[in-house]
C-alpha cells in the first residue's frame, strides 16, 4: 500500500484528499498544515508521496521542499491555485513529480499515483 503525506493548510481540501487516497487503498501517514510540519513527517515517514500546496502560512511549500530535497524515494505532487514564472523558477532547484492546478481532477491524482 503505497504511503503518502498531505501538506495543505485548507482543511476541506486535506480532509476531501484523505477520504479519496483511503477509498484507493493509500496508506495516509501524516497530514500537515504547513511546510516545516510536512517537512518532519516526510523525514519521519520516507512517504511515496508527498501532496503539498505551496501557499501555507509561516513554513510554505518551498520551506519543505528544501528540507526535504534527499529523499530520493518521495515523490512530490504540487498542488497550487497559482502557478506563474516566478513559481517556476523557485521550484527549478527541486525534484517534483508533478505540478498541477487546484482544483485537481480525483481522475488526475490518481492516474498520477497509480500509473
Amino acid at each position: 500500500m503505497p504511503s503518502v503525506v498531505i501538506a495543505d493548510d485548507e482543511t476541506g481540501i486535506v480532509e476531501t484528499l484523505g477520504e479519496i487516497l483511503e477509498i484507493n487503498e493509500f496508506d495516509i501517514v501524516g497530514v500537515a498544515h504547513d511546510g516545516k510540519h510536512a517537512a518532519e513527517l516526510c523525514l519521519k515517514f520516507n512517504p511515496d508521496f508527498l501532496i503539498m500546496d505551496l501557499s501555507m502560512p509561516q513554513f510554505d511549500g518551498f520551506f519543505a521542499l528544501e528540507k526535504i530535497k534527499n529523499l530520493t524515494q518521495t515523490k512530490t505532487i504540487v498542488l497550487t491555485g497559482v502557478i506563474d514564472e516566478e513559481i517556476l523558477n523557485k521550484l527549478t532547484p527541486y525534484t517534483i513529480f508533478s505540478l498541477e492546478m487546484k482544483p485537481i481532477m480525483v481522475s488526475t491524482l490518481l492516474k498520477l499515483l497509480k500509473p
